[in-house]
Formats: structure tokens, sequence, C-alpha cells
């Protein structure tokens, strides 16, 4: 791994385009596998804006994880920074947005996204990657727990 500035920007980069691509398939994909939930004024329904905010946190914390794994001094920080990436370009986005959609789902897309790349950032070993690891050396450290009498005998 690159480390110091230039690791960071690049860590920072590999995530934010992961989250952006995850979340722009998805976008671009279910208004045209499913096509009952876009009206017919081009007004999303319900169930297209439930499945975006969730799929949306999805993949900030994908983007969040990537991004903390790659950063090699600061994993958080760098997470932290990328969530505000997302918090000034999803302000931006959502101030130009001429969609018609409901206040609370702007608020909530703006909020959660960076919510998510901090909740996948601040785990970089992976869901419970700390607890795994401490019993892994816990089993290792017992020779009672070992494999390799068996093969004695």
């Amino acid at each position: 791994m690159i480390g110091g500035v230039i690791g960071e920007f690049l860590a920072i980069l590999v995530g934010f385009v992961i989250m952006a691509g995850l979340i722009s398939a998805v976008t671009v994909a279910l208004p045209r596998m499913i096509p009952a939930w876009v009206e017919l004024i081009n007004s999303p329904r319900m169930p297209l804006m439930i499945t975006n905010l969730i799929w949306s946190l999805i993949s900030a914390a994908a983007g969040g994880y990537v991004t903390a794994r790659m950063a090699i001094s600061n994993p958080l920080d760098t997470a932290l920074a990328l969530a505000i990436v997302t918090l000034v370009l999803g302000a931006i986005g959502t101030l130009q947005s001429r969609q018609s959609y409901p206040l609370w789902y702007k608020v909530l897309l703006l909020v959660g996204t960076p919510i998510g790349v901090v909740a996948g950032g601040t785990d970089p070993d992976g869901v419970f990657g700390d607890s795994l690891r401490a019993n892994n050396a816990g089993a290792q450290a017992d020779p009672s727990t070992r494999d390799d009498d068996c093969l004695e005998a």
C-alpha cells in the first residue's frame, strides 16, 4: 500500500468510486426493472425511495470500509474525510436536484450516506474482526485445543 497523503487520497478516491458505482448501478437499474415504482410524472414511489435509501447506506458503508482498509496510518480519519466529501457533494446535488423528491427523503439521503461511510470505516477488519481474531489467538495459545494431537495417533 502507498502511505502518506497520496495513499490517503487514493483510499478516499477508491472508496468514493466504489460507493458511487454501487449507488448509481441500483439507482439506474431499479426503475427499469420495476417501472411500477416510478409514477407517470416521474416522481418515485415509496418502495423505490426506501430501497434507494437502504442501498445508499449499504453502499456508503462499503465505500467507508474500503477506504479504511486502504488507509495505513489513519483509517478512521480517512473514512471521516470520505464522509465529509459525501456530505458536501450530497448537499450540492440536493440543492441542484430538479426531481420532486420529498424533503424527508432528501434529508435522510444527505445525512444517511456519511453515516454509512463512518459506520463502514469504523470496522476496517470486518464485522467483529477484532473479537474473532482474539478468539483465534486464544485458541492457538491453549495447547489443549490444538488439532495436531490427533495426527500423532
